[in-house]
């Protein structure tokens, strides 16, 4: 599967890649923790062991890499700003994600999901989305236009105004705002 043209069309080996030279990011869950997910069913040295036959990365290279990624980006105390880590509860990742306890700033700011996966709220919008997805969008939203310094020329009401939305967001990229 690692090596078919359906897993490169995917993306999937690029993400297999990126988590062996850089990330990490294993979602492993001990049969004795309180995590949510199969405790005991997937553990840590099968990722390593894909590492290492679908692209020759030994196990400690991995870790290697992973700190490597931590030092050059700053792991939890990223130097950046206009950094949006919005993050669900029951999303596997969000223990990694720069949060209320690690990193957050005034620049870097967070946003909690309540019952949320990973990335729920980039999902298509569906009637049953919840309370707090919606409010996720709406203060994703709110922070993007607030950076990009558009609160006041915001309207949706007809297809010209959204081509002029459109204008205004890509002169302000470019501008630099």
């Amino acid at each position: 599967y690692l090596s078919s043209d359906e897993a490169m069309e995917e993306g999937t080996r690029s993400w297999l890649w990126q988590t062996c030279t850089e990330f990490g990011f294993y979602q492993t869950c001990a049969e004795d923790s309180g995590c949510p997910y199969g405790k005991g069913h997937h553990q840590l040295s099968m990722d390593l062991e894909i590492c290492e036959r679908a692209f020759g990365v030994a196990k400690n290279s991995v870790w290697r890499n992973v700190q490597q990624s931590n030092e050059q980006y700053g792991g939890w105390n990223v130097d950046s700003k206009r950094i949006l880590f919005v993050n669900g509860e029951v999303d596997p990742w969000s223990m990694l994600s720069v949060d209320l306890d690690h990193g957050r700033s005034a620049e870097m700011p967070t946003i909690w999901v309540e019952g949320a996966s990973h990335h729920f709220w980039t999902h298509q919008v569906l009637e049953s989305d919840g309370n707090n997805i919606l409010e996720a969008r709406r203060a994703i939203y709110q922070q993007t236009i607030e950076w990009l310094g558009l609160e006041n020329k915001l309207y949706f009401d007809s297809p010209a105004r959204v081509s002029n939305l459109r204008s205004n967001i890509v002169d302000s990229v470019q501008e630099g705002r």
